[in-house]
């Protein structure tokens, strides 16, 4: 099979998804920081406006479509049918959603009464469950040695699942998807469009298509039908699917070989284009990541657009490198990276104790407690990284 992709990794893709990570875990950690200026939090569902904080999620679903070419492509020309690549995307897409929705179920929604044990104790061993499943286990390990933790690893998550307690007497529950289950979601729908065509033209018509259905669904009234109110209810998956198809095409654009010539021009057009018509949809829906609208999208794909040629230009045209080693822990093990807050806040907590002292919890000494954290995540994952430990969908 003949490669229309440059058959090696893309440096700043990586670097775009590590910076983007650790981009996430600071605004995440922000959060609960008082006393901060409104531009660096989410702005309110009907505020019809964005901040930077808002920007973060959709480049991570840009950068899980800026990836997909390149995926794709090693796995075809490895021999592998279209199908056989779809279900591959089917099970990574799936992993993501089950970590999701038992991430989303450690952080609200249990009665912890009814539990036989803390929901910090539950929490800390769903995250060695993930571990176990989805650990990258090095080639010289027994086959059966591997498969075993991984077994045991669904078994044990099977059996959190049974023991959670809701508050209303039910037990784990799609409150929401969870970050990672909106990426989930968003890749599953949009890995079949790109396998059945590359075509820019084809996945540029995709993109209006899935925010047309948005809008559609967004005006329905609630259904009694299932399919219908699934489909309302979840309609802010067509707007993710979106965002990451506009992320291959971006990869089309600079590093397919009919395009890549006319790099910067196409990326500027693209990105002219993009801000045209998220003015264009904002006459019609409001912006609101928290709604996940048009505009929110497709603003927020034109600063994608725009950090990654800049990335491309510093890495790739002045061969400006050393700093990136910085930024590889968090994107060669994004996953993990990206759980770690979560998996030290169960392990605190255990103990009584407070991942973030009360003294740190406003104003500008909360804010460099949370540059400070996210640095000592990425150092962690940096040193995950060199004893081998990493999690692989």
């Amino acid at each position: 099979m003949s490669t229309s992709f440059p058959n090696r990794r893309i440096l700043p893709i990586d670097i775009f998804r590590g910076l983007t990570i650790l981009v996430m875990i600071f605004v995440n950690e922000l959060s609960g920081i008082e006393g901060i200026p409104l531009w660096a939090k989410h702005l309110p569902a009907d505020a019809n406006a964005m901040t930077f904080v808002d920007i973060v999620f959709p480049a991570f679903l840009f950068i899980v479509g800026m990836s997909m070419p390149f995926a794709a492509q090693i796995k075809l020309s490895r021999g592998s049918s279209v199908f056989s690549v779809f279900k591959d995307g089917l099970i990574r897409g799936g992993s993501l959603i089950i970590i999701g929705v038992f991430m989303v179920n450690n952080i609200w929604g249990w009665d912890e009464v009814e539990m036989p044990f803390s929901i910090h104790i539950w929490a800390t061993l769903m995250f060695a469950s993930i571990m176990l499943i989805w650990a990258y286990y090095p080639k010289h390990l027994s086959p059966k040695l591997t498969n075993g933790l991984k077994v045991l690893g669904a078994f044990s998550l099977l059996a959190l699942w049974w023991l959670y307690e809701g508050a209303e007497g039910q037990g784990m529950t799609v409150q929401w998807w969870g970050i990672l289950g909106l990426i989930g979601w968003a890749y599953v729908i949009a890995l079949p469009i790109y396998l059945m065509s590359n075509k820019i033209v084809v996945l540029s018509v995709s993109v209006l298509i899935f925010f047309g259905a948005f809008i559609l669904f967004d005006n329905l009234a609630p259904s009694d039908n299932p399919i219908l109110h699934w489909l309302i209810e979840n309609r802010r998956n067509t707007t993710h699917a979106a965002l990451v198809l506009m992320g291959a095409i971006l990869s089309i654009l600079m590093y397919h070989k009919d395009h890549a010539e006319k790099y910067l021009s196409n990326s500027a057009i693209y990105f002219g284009v993009t801000v045209v018509v998220a003015f264009v949809s904002w006459q019609v829906s409001t912006i609101s990541k928290i709604w996940a609208t048009p505009p929110w999208a497709l603003f927020s794909a034109a600063a994608s657009i725009m950090c990654f040629v800049v990335i491309h230009w510093i890495i790739e045209k002045n061969k400006i490198t050393r700093w990136t080693k910085l930024i590889e822990p968090a994107a060669n093990n994004a996953l993990l990276i990206y759980i770690l807050p979560a998996v030290l806040v169960a392990l605190f907590s255990i103990f009584g104790l407070s991942i973030r002292p009360s003294a740190f919890d406003a104003g500008l000494i909360g804010v460099l407690w949370v540059a400070a954290f996210t640095i000592g995540v990425m150092y962690l994952g940096s040193l995950l990284n060199k004893i081998g430990f990493k999690l692989k969908l």
